[in-house]
């Protein structure tokens, strides 16, 4: 994995909490008093949660059934930021359409869901005289 690279302003950036949500301190120089040089426009940082390892830990939950390991890494993922729960729900999607298997029915084979096996029924009116019908028309 090669590592992220994240331009700050100075060097005080990375202990302010509108960037760091674990941090306390605040600064007068956030994006929304006009500093265009503010990271925390566009970056946050994510302590101590991998988007990717988590929504791999959900995948696995879910197939398995697993309530316990869900609920803990929703309670995980509640508390992060939109962009890093975004990027969560993401992966974690990717993760299990990756793991369901679609199975495909031909539906000339005798598929009960198709409407070309269906019986027919037929019914007699003035206009048909006993044509088939579906039940449709």
């Amino acid at each position: 994995m090669s590592k992220i690279i994240v331009p700050i302003y100075k060097a005080k950036c990375a202990i302010c909490s509108y960037m760091n949500p674990q941090a306390t301190k605040t600064f007068p120089c956030h994006y929304s008093k006009g500093n265009e040089l503010c990271p925390a426009q566009n970056y946050v940082f994510s302590v101590g949660f991998r988007a990717d390892l988590f929504a791999a830990k959900y995948a696995k939950s879910t197939v398995e059934g697993d309530v316990d390991g869900l609920k803990k890494i929703l309670d995980l993922v509640k508390n992060q930021p939109d962009s890093v729960q975004e990027s969560f729900w993401n992966k974690a999607l990717a993760e299990l359409f990756s793991q369901v298997e679609v199975e495909e029915v031909d539906a000339e084979e005798g598929s009960e869901s198709s409407n070309a096996s269906a019986p027919q029924k037929t019914v007699e009116t003035p206009e048909s005289k006993g044509e088939e019908t579906t039940d449709w028309n």
